[in-house]
């Protein structure tokens, strides 16, 4: 393989691989190169649940800033209680993702549910069905205070 993703196989995320590309070199005497492509299609397996948190200062649902470092966590059933089966960090995007292998009701909640809410618009969890590998609207929770400021330079 020449692309350095592929270096090991062991921790390669297959979930994320959609089809994959075969090309056969074959030579011959007069060492003319010959290319056959043949392009595989892979069963898609598991679902991607995205989501995204952010400062919403003024809950009118439009981010001011987004919010890196929130832990999520993703659980089976309604309840947003019981074992965690996932957890994801959000990136300085805000952003995070789960990669749930089957159907079925999960719930993604804030790890720390006493971070600051637009109550009218948002909760600590998210609650959807999983079915016939449709992957979820992205899931959105507003924060509304700011948990540290710094300083501007001088």
């Amino acid at each position: 393989f020449d692309d350095s993703r592929w270096n090991n196989l062991a921790t390669f995320n297959w979930a994320r691989v959609g089809a994959f590309q075969v090309r056969i070199f074959t030579f011959t005497g007069d060492d003319q190169q010959a290319v056959d492509t043949d392009f595989f299609n892979i069963g898609v397996l598991g679902y991607e649940v995205l989501g995204n948190v952010f400062r919403d200062c003024t809950c009118d649902g439009t981010p001011e800033s987004f919010v890196q470092g929130v832990v999520m966590n993703l659980y089976s059933g309604s309840t947003g209680t019981g074992t965690v089966l996932q957890t994801a960090t959000t990136d300085v995007s805000g952003d995070f993702a789960f990669y749930p292998q089957n159907d079925g009701t999960f719930t993604v909640c804030l790890a720390d549910r006493t971070l600051e809410r637009c109550s009218s618009i948002s909760s600590a969890c998210r609650t959807f069905t999983l079915s016939n590998r449709v992957d979820p609207t992205p899931l959105t929770f507003p924060l509304t205070t700011v948990s540290s400021l710094q300083a501007p330079p001088a």
